[in-house]
């Protein structure tokens, strides 16, 4: 079952589903997906600036807990983190990303507490960290996921390595949520696809 609501019913640009599956594994889960598409579109894909993940408890980026996930540093790296309890863990892609370029490029951060914190860029793996074995979230079963935005959260979040005053744009084409952690093969197969 889902549901696709309007925050501002004049914005047809802006809304946000709700998926609760009657059946299967996450039978009475609830995952709520917020959507905000640039007045560009259809005539070019819709951008993304700076963040590229964000988690929040509040439909708004906000809350007592939100982090962006994966996001442009203020150099242009791609930098992927998760948060511990404590402190923000990171590790940055080194390489450049030209987000300008015609061809689409493969991003897929994983985690698990036995493998680390690892970051893949067009099926290699270009960062990595091993003391990441701690993932704390929010600890409440609705969170919100928010693309390409932290939507209100800049400011009041933890901030990491994020720098949210950056400019950098991109398309994107695909993303999917996993329950489990991805092993190189898996982001192999999904990077061919």
């Amino acid at each position: 079952m889902y549901q696709l609501t309007y925050p501002d019913p004049s914005n047809i640009l802006q809304f946000i589903l709700t998926i609760t599956p009657d059946d299967g594994y996450y039978k009475g889960g609830r995952f709520t997906f917020s959507f905000t598409i640039g007045p560009e579109y259809p005539y070019s894909p819709p951008k993304v600036k700076c963040t590229l993940v964000h988690i929040s408890i509040l439909s708004t980026g906000l809350g007592s807990w939100c982090l962006s996930l994966i996001c442009f540093s203020s150099n242009g790296t791609l930098v992927a983190q998760i948060y511990n309890g404590t402190i923000i863990l990171l590790v940055i892609a080194f390489t450049l990303i030209a987000l300008s370029s015609p061809i689409w490029t493969h991003i897929v951060q994983t985690w698990n507490s036995t493998n680390d914190l690892r970051l893949y860029i067009d099926n290699i793996l270009v960062a990595s960290l091993q003391s990441a074995t701690t993932f704390r979230a929010s600890g409440i079963i609705s969170n919100y996921v928010t693309l390409a935005s932290s939507l209100l959260g800049p400011g009041s979040c933890f901030a990491g390595a994020i720098d949210v005053t950056s400019s950098f744009t991109g398309g994107v084409d695909n993303f999917r949520i996993c329950s489990r952690e991805l092993s190189a093969t898996d982001v192999c197969i999904l990077y061919i696809s």
